[in-house]
């Protein structure tokens, strides 16, 4: 998969393109410093038997492939400048649909992910049943233990893991911060929350945590 980013200057010209090849994962969002885009890598595999079911309407796209348990997640550090890309191995599985601040402090990449350590199917993702249309958020959420905030810190040069940190049990997702500090230093991080004696979906709260304290 070659997965291209384009920056532009404020009247729309193009003023960089840079291309990274990589075997196929999914990416649902991604964070920037001053050199690195940094986007969280969770493995999937395909199930290329299910193509011609698809092709003829018969299976919906979420059968052709899923996560795979068996491969570590990862941060992939690719350079805005033309440098190496950089992956910082997480060392067990790891699902990471959004990204929290994040930043670079002498040498070091410092993250903040909201990381599922296990994930079901993506046909029925969020309790909605791509097959049935049917949606039973609870039981799903229930089954997937749910998204916590993790700090890592690695060597932005080699890719070594320094640091990973639960920061809360609290099931945390939609993460925001201040719109001027993208790259920079972060006192906090907002989100949604799920606050409920049986699952944690759908969010019914709001949230706040200190990064510093």
């Amino acid at each position: 998969t070659t997965t291209t980013f384009w920056e532009f200057d404020e009247h729309g010209n193009e003023v960089k393109k840079v291309e990274d090849i990589d075997r196929s994962f999914v990416v649902h969002d991604y964070a920037i410093t001053d050199e690195h885009y940094v986007l969280p890598i969770s493995p999937i595999a395909f199930d290329l038997d299910n193509i011609p079911d698809f092709a003829l309407g018969r299976a919906p796209a979420t059968d052709l492939f899923a996560f795979d348990a068996t491969q570590h997640g990862a941060l992939k550090l690719v350079s805005r400048t033309g440098g190496a890309t950089i992956k910082v191995d997480l060392g067990a599985f790891a699902c990471v649909f959004h990204m929290g601040p994040c930043w670079l402090e002498d040498g070091k990449l410092i993250a903040h992910v909201l990381l599922f350590e296990r994930y079901g199917s993506l046909g029925n993702a969020m309790g909605f049943d791509v097959r049935s249309q049917a949606f039973d958020p609870i039981p799903w959420s229930r089954s997937n233990g749910g998204p916590t905030l993790r700090r890592i810190v690695a060597d932005a040069a080699t890719g070594e893991l320094l640091e990973m940190t639960r920061l809360s049990d609290l099931k945390l997702d939609m993460p925001t911060f201040h719109p001027l500090r993208d790259g920079l230093p972060n006192r906090a991080v907002f989100g949604t929350a799920g606050v409920r004696p049986d699952g944690w979906f759908p969010f019914n709260a709001l949230a706040k945590y200190d990064l510093i304290a």
